[in-house]
């Protein structure tokens, strides 16, 4: 009996996170992946989207995708690699045609895109979770400060 309390204690100690972060950082990485590896790929489709700069919007997408998902995976610097990633997805639903271009993935909606921006305004807003190197960097700064404190006032 006592194997179902944790199902209903609204406690997971970060492990949703993680599992989340692992999953959809993943996916962003495998994504930026090929685009890391073939940037100029993706220029004419920018173009044909008149999207600003295409150029270097699309090494600004590749390293974005490719770099923030390895550091969403991580848990490293999650809110401000999320928020590269919303941009992303942002960007990707406004020029794939909004509101307008539907939800169904079937029929070329963005149930995807708008499924990934949720997932990464979630991160923004909430950090990572107890199971990240975020956490980690925050005890470590935290601790060094209560020490230096300590000591100031000891002295």
């Amino acid at each position: 009996m006592n194997i179902l309390v944790p199902l209903f204690s609204g406690s997971n100690n970060g492990r949703l996170e993680l599992i989340f972060r692992l999953a959809f950082g993943f996916i962003m990485a495998y994504h930026g992946f090929h685009k890391v590896m073939n940037p100029m790929g993706l220029v004419p489709f920018l173009e044909m989207k008149s999207i600003p700069f295409p150029v270097l919007s699309a090494y600004l997408a590749a390293y974005t995708e490719f770099l923030g998902g390895i550091a969403l995976m991580l848990g490293l610097m999650t809110r401000l690699a999320s928020l590269g990633l919303a941009v992303c997805m942002a960007v990707a639903i406004v020029s794939l045609g909004g509101f307008s271009a539907g939800l169904n993935s079937l029929s070329g909606g963005l149930e995807y895109q708008w499924t990934l921006l949720s997932v990464f305004t979630y991160f923004v807003c909430a950090g990572s979770g107890k199971a990240s190197l975020d956490s980690v960097v925050y005890k470590q700064l935290t601790e060094g400060k209560s020490r230096v404190f300590s000591q100031a006032r000891s002295a």
